[in-house]
């Protein structure tokens, strides 16, 4: 949390456009599927609590100091198996 407070002041200011914090599917945990973004989040692990921690700073700040950003928490970014051509 203190690393994603960290990058939040470093960054803030007129010049920032928007904010893309780079959360995780770990942050639901055992949340009842299918998950929404909006939906309950229930980390059964250390880091998906840890993530779910930095996202929740990161939208306190949206919400009370007008911070431009975003949280997205994607699923799978690329992994073992994967087609070389459907890496980002």
């Amino acid at each position: 949390v203190q690393v994603t407070l960290n990058l939040i002041d470093a960054v803030a200011g007129p010049r920032l456009l928007r904010l893309v914090h780079v959360g995780t599917n770990a942050e639901y945990g055992s949340a009842p599927v299918p998950q929404a973004g909006d939906g309950p989040c229930r980390p059964n692990s250390a880091y998906g609590a840890s993530k779910l921690a930095a996202s929740s700073v990161v939208m306190a700040k949206t919400w009370s100091e007008a911070l431009p950003a975003t949280v997205v928490r994607p699923f799978l970014v690329y992994g073992e198996g994967m087609s070389i051509n459907s890496f980002l």
